[in-house]
């Protein structure tokens, strides 16, 4: 009799206490896994499981009661034990991982046995996708990397991969699932685990933000220039780069070391400026303040002061610049 397996949504909370509904999911989590044959542990039995469906990634926060099974997978499957105890064996040899220890599973037959209070954190996906997030670091041979990672997985570092799966398993964890309820905050946290994860595997070779996170904040960025001068939100820059206003503060802080609010200050304050200077305009500095998006004088001056060393009134009055033939 052919096992069911149960639908995968793109967000999915299960509880459980039947240990075939629990498998299911895991089936359908990963889709391309062989020779499933799981088990429960004898006893009391219960699973949480959290599933967010990204496209061709898949993430799940479970905690469960013991069980165990193996298979094997032409997937790419990264666990991370938070709590409890794992016993994977691999080509006869069994490995009991520590806390936080991130475990791959790459086109090999493994057996695992998890025990009573087990809570982890795991990532799937196909060898191609996780290809092409290598690639984004390592664009040589992807298929080295992920050949490696089957020989010998403990010579990786997953610190940053690690940082970002605990990110994630508090944010589903805390029970604020509102966020990951829209597409694309789910596609973003399968981007950056897998990103991270590729720039893991790649060996870091790469560093600062992704082709894809400097589309985001170049969309900012023109979005900005563009309403600077108005009432301008920062959900509303998000919203116009295609990320979230998490993501995108972080670009602004990797990228020019401000935040999105002070990098809105200073364009409204080079606008103002170069309306100053502009003598033939004849801006006054009400005017320039508020044609730049001010609207509290004071403040305005304060830090117009601060960050060209004069108030306002200065430029205004300063010399007129001849320009040649005139």
């Amino acid at each position: 009799m052919t096992p069911v397996t149960e639908p995968l949504e793109s967000f999915k909370v299960i509880d459980t206490a039947y240990p075939e509904h629990f498998f299911s999911v895991m089936r359908a989590f990963r889709p391309n896994l062989l020779g499933f044959s799981p088990a429960a542990a004898g006893g009391e039995w219960s699973a949480r499981v959290h599933v967010i469906h990204c496209g061709e990634i898949r993430i799940a926060v479970q905690e469960t009661a013991g069980y165990c099974f193996s298979g094997t997978s032409d997937s790419a499957f990264f666990s991370t034990m938070l709590r409890g105890h794992v016993e994977i064996t691999r080509r006869t040899r069994s490995k009991a991982p520590a806390p936080g220890t991130v475990m791959p599973h790459i086109h090999d037959h493994v057996s695992l046995r998890v025990g009573a209070g087990y809570q982890g954190v795991a990532l799937s996906c196909s060898h191609e996708v996780l290809g092409r997030a290598i690639g984004a670091f390592m664009p040589d041979n992807p298929a080295l990397v992920i050949r490696g990672v089957e020989a010998d997985p403990d010579r990786y570092d997953f610190s940053a991969y690690r940082r970002n799966i605990l990110s994630l398993h508090q944010l589903i964890g805390a029970g604020e699932m509102l966020l990951l309820d829209e597409a694309r905050y789910r596609q973003e946290a399968g981007d950056i685990l897998l990103l991270s994860l590729a720039q893991a595997l790649a060996g870091g070779l790469a560093d600062g933000p992704t082709p894809r996170a400097m589309r985001y904040f170049g969309r900012a960025i023109e979005f900005i220039d563009a309403h600077f001068a108005e009432d301008i939100r920062i959900a509303a820059i998000a919203e116009a780069a295609g990320c979230s206003i998490r993501l995108l503060q972080n670009l602004f802080r990797l990228i020019e070391g401000r935040t999105i609010v002070q990098h809105i200050t200073a364009r409204r304050l080079a606008h103002a400026r170069s309306l100053l200077l502009d003598h033939a305009a004849g801006h006054s500095v009400t005017s320039a303040a508020l044609d730049s998006g001010f609207s509290h004088f004071g403040l305005f001056a304060r830090r117009y002061r601060a960050a060209f060393g004069e108030l306002p009134s200065a430029a205004r009055s300063a010399p007129r610049v001849p320009r040649p033939g005139g």
